[in-house]
């Protein structure tokens, strides 16, 4: 028994079709009329990108051969080979370079099945099979033309076609709207920070307690012990271990809790260079880094010697919340960063730190409260973050089980009367449109099936 579905055939891309790569066409040496140039970089899956074509001269020859119509597939044969696109956009003054395929079909396949069964292929991992070289990977000519593909009838084709048309642009659609998540949760955050250090957040429990806006500013030294720490010498194997007391640098800040070390020093390094271990609840703001790195602030939460990098915020929690501070210090990021001094790499200093401004309720209660009240808005941030990093890999995966839905021909409904591949096969000159055609292999039923009709038409 065969494995194909009833009315499906087993056929190589070049008896569908004509298949020709394009040409490396040289700027400084071509002349001629201009006319745009697609290149595989142009092609995305599905679609094409336009926005950065470059323009290049050619003749009249290499502008008919190298032509770009309707129904036209172009499939990347390097960059990432396989990556395919079918042009539908009407009339175009187009050549292409040969980086890619130009596959015209004879009739016998519909280009957006065949581009769909492309993408099926890449992501079950089987056209990576033709691909050749080593580091950079290339899918030739003569590899696409001999890869066998699946053929139902043509109607049947269509109807597939149609519905990935649909469903898939569907799941497009939830691709673009999950990408917008991550800057509506950014701007989210930043929100719950400005609401959190300028008293919006907590106006409701003031109204509800009876509590007056009565809001002090100051400075960081005035509620906080602030300090750095240093590096030991490198070359000094005795300073380093892989256990031991934990070493935090400036790179740790991008963490909302720094949980664990990735270096240790010994007792050794800590006489020697009078580290400091700095206590749970530590706050580190980092004070190098032309990224995102300086300014950023994390939170100990394990006891651990810094490097030089970074300022050590011990706040005094009997004066303010130390989880205020760390709002405020977050909510602030920018106008902390404007503050580094310096040439080509600007950095922050404990001076500027240890001055730097803090306004704070003098209610504890208030401040309490209002940690309290972002903690849980950042808690609910995190779980739609959660649930997003889920979504994305539902989506990735639905794609990908639309496309192996359809060439299992789970997706749609036969139609018994529709022309079987083998006989639109039959029908097809013998040429197929290729110098290079190659015979359609059929189930045996459907030979069977065209041996019955021949003799009843007969």
């Amino acid at each position: 028994m065969s494995d194909l579905p009833t009315g499906w055939a087993r056929t190589p891309v070049s008896a569908l079709g004509e298949l020709r790569l394009g040409k490396m066409l040289d700027k400084a040496k071509n002349r001629g009329q201009p006319a745009q140039y697609l290149r595989n970089v142009n092609v995305r899956w599905f679609r094409f990108d336009v926005s950065d074509l470059q323009e290049i001269r050619v003749d009249e020859r290499e502008r008919t051969a190298l032509s770009i119509r309707d129904g036209d597939l172009m499939i990347c044969e390097g960059g990432e080979p396989g990556r395919c696109a079918v042009w539908k956009s009407g009339p175009s003054s187009f050549v292409y370079q040969k980086a890619l395929h130009r596959f015209r079909s004879n009739g016998s396949i519909d280009p957006r099945f065949l581009m769909y069964q492309l993408k099926h292929l890449a992501s079950s991992g089987e056209l990576q099979e033709l691909f050749t070289g080593t580091t950079i990977k290339h899918l030739t000519r003569e590899s696409l033309a001999r890869l066998e593909v699946l053929v139902p009838p043509l109607a049947e084709q269509k109807r597939i076609a149609d519905k990935l048309d649909r469903l898939l642009a569907a799941v497009d659609t939830c691709k673009t709207r999950l990408d917008a998540i991550p800057t509506i949760l950014k701007r989210f955050r930043q929100s719950v920070l400005a609401a959190a250090t300028s008293g919006e957040l907590t106006e409701e429990w003031r109204e509800n307690n009876g509590v007056a806006f009565n809001w002090k500013e100051s400075d960081l030294q005035a509620v906080a012990t602030i300090g750095t720490g240093s590096t030991p010498l490198r070359s000094n194997s005795a300073f380093y271990s892989v256990s031991g007391t934990p070493w935090v640098t400036s790179a740790a800040t991008a963490q909302p809790i720094v949980r664990e070390s990735i270096e240790y020093v010994t007792d050794a390094a800590i006489t020697e260079y009078r580290l400091r271990k700095y206590p749970i609840g530590t706050l580190l703001v980092a004070m190098y880094g032309e990224g995102k790195t300086r300014g950023q602030v994390t939170e100990l939460g394990i006891e651990a010697t810094i490097n030089q990098a970074c300022a050590a915020i011990v706040v005094d929690a009997k004066k303010v919340e130390p989880r205020f501070v760390k709002l405020s210090l977050q909510a602030n990021y920018f106008q902390m960063r404007e503050l580094a001094e310096g040439g080509n790499q600007p950095n922050l200093n404990l001076s500027k730190i240890k001055e730097f401004p803090l306004v704070f309720p003098l209610d504890m209660r208030e401040q309490i409260e209002t940690a309290c009240r972002a903690d849980g808005l950042f808690a609910y941030a995190d779980r739609v973050e959660s649930w997003l990093t889920t979504a994305r890999t539902k989506v990735e995966c639905l794609a990908s089980s639309l496309l192996a839905k359809a060439f299992r021909c789970e997706l749609i409904s036969q139609d018994p009367n529709s022309e079987s591949a083998v006989a639109l096969a039959a029908s097809i000159p013998a040429d197929g449109g290729s110098s290079q055609q190659q015979p359609i292999h059929v189930s045996k039923e459907d030979q069977s099936k065209h041996r019955l009709d021949h003799v009843c038409n007969h």
